[in-house]
């Protein structure tokens, strides 16, 4: 890896970061590729993880997202109640 980690360090340092490992990044990266649709599986392999249950341990999506996929399957909006007839 070369001189990469130090080089992270100076960065962080200079932009006043402090308490975070190139590692943190891992969380967000797989989040972004769940969030746009990347097979887990595929997140699997190009992270290099050997359990898919480490991917999942990585992987956090929205509260947003996760609305949007809700509302995909909205069979309430097409109820209708019965109308009562007056007497």
């Amino acid at each position: 890896m070369g001189n990469r980690p130090q080089a992270f360090k100076r960065v962080c340092r200079a932009a006043g970061i402090s308490d975070f490992r190139f590692h943190d990044l891992r969380h967000t990266w797989t989040s972004w590729h769940e969030q746009r649709g990347t097979l887990l599986m595929v997140v699997q392999e190009l992270g290099g993880w050997r359990s898919f249950k480490m991917v999942q341990r990585y992987a956090y999506l929205a509260p947003s997202h996760i609305a949007a996929h809700a509302r995909a399957v909205n069979f309430l909006a097409k109820w209708q109640p019965e109308k009562k007839i007056a007497a």
